[in-house]
């Protein structure tokens, strides 16, 4: 299936012979199963959300076109006569900040953000006609587009798209009021959630729904691993990053948002998406602190329904971000234009 793909790709576009045999010996090199001129080297599977924005804004049959992740060696990224080159990390590559209290170790995880610091930090832009991330760089060949857009909005999402899912976050009308928090996540290698979790063991029931601690299978027993309808049942979602590092923000915390939870979090200097995010309405946990502060304010969050009804119905993203998020999204409309025209 691979061999034939590559035949009907190439063997019309009177490329290299030699270059095609090398794709077939190369197997993290993965065409988009749909259309035969995008291809990506070392990603994730969500990253197929380019295909079909660039499908939905330009007409690129005759382009070929290659993205490059941090999920394997960098070598792939000097490629030479392979259409135009993108890179994307929705993976931190800024320097973590480390904290004194967090008590870290290695299942593979650390190791694994080591090398991608060491090889994939500044977004490789010597290589590449445009790279995309988390990071805040003055560069023409970069856009900032983080991650968690990909998991939040549709590749074709207009204005009025984003507008209607921003007021359906900020008004949902579903609350839990059982007193429980949920966890989930595979792995804790840097020791945020481990902090987090340890300094609320004595006050919060927590359930453990990921492979990390794991202490219950029914998000994939009664919930398919739908993981926004299973979250609903809980009042608090733990949702620290895995990592605390400048611009740093996945879709951990915009899931507690949908579903209804109120968000205990670390990460990002505990200053997530400033210009998008409403502070107030998240429980920003202090990772040089015992928090005993936070916990009086989960205690009474417990206790009172009122309370808790007045923190959960807050404004959780500010107004200005539907501008802010449509701009993200034009602006990689149009570096996109640039090196596709």
């Amino acid at each position: 299936m691979m061999k034939n793909k590559l035949h009907s790709f190439y063997m019309n576009r009177m490329l290299d012979l030699s270059y095609i045999k090398d794709l077939i010996r190369k197997k993290n090199i993965i065409f988009d199963s749909e259309y035969d001129n995008i291809s990506y080297v070392n990603t994730a599977k969500t990253t197929r959300w380019f295909t079909q924005f660039i499908k939905y804004n330009f007409d690129v049959d005759e382009k070929y076109i290659r993205f490059y992740g941090v999920f394997g060696p960098s070598r792939h990224l000097k490629e030479k006569n392979v259409g135009v080159k993108i890179f994307f990390s929705g993976e931190n590559l800024e320097t973590p900040i480390r904290h004194k209290l967090l008590i870290e170790h290695d299942t593979g995880v650390k190791s694994f953000l080591k090398k991608t610091l060491k090889y994939y930090k500044g977004y490789p832009l010597e290589n590449m006609d445009l790279s995309i991330g988390f990071s805040n760089l003055s560069n023409e060949k970069y856009v900032r587009f983080p991650y968690w857009i990909i998991r939040l909005f549709e590749p074709n999402i207009t204005y009025a798209g984003i507008k209607e899912k921003i007021y359906t976050i900020n008004n949902l009308k579903r609350y839990s009021f059982i007193n429980k928090a949920v966890v989930i996540n595979r792995h804790d290698d840097f020791g945020l959630r481990t902090k987090i979790c340890d300094d609320l063991d004595k006050t919060l029931e927590i359930v453990y729904a990921g492979k990390w601690r794991n202490n219950t299978n029914d998000l994939w027993r009664n919930f398919n691993n739908d993981k926004i309808k299973y979250m609903k049942q809980f009042m608090f979602n733990i949702c620290p990053e895995n990592i605390d590092a400048p611009y740093y923000v996945t879709e951990k915390l915009f899931e507690a948002f949908l579903a209804g939870n109120i968000p205990i979090y670390s990460g990002c200097l505990n200053n997530p998406e400033p210009n998008i995010i409403n502070n107030k309405s998240l429980i920003l946990w202090n990772l040089d602190d015992k928090n005993d502060d936070k916990i009086k304010i989960i205690r009474k969050l417990m206790r009172d329904e009122t309370l808790y009804y007045k923190f959960i119905r807050q404004e959780k993203m500010k107004k200005e971000s539907i501008d802010i998020i449509y701009d993200y999204i034009e602006n990689l409309r149009y570096k996109l234009k640039i090196i596709l025209k």
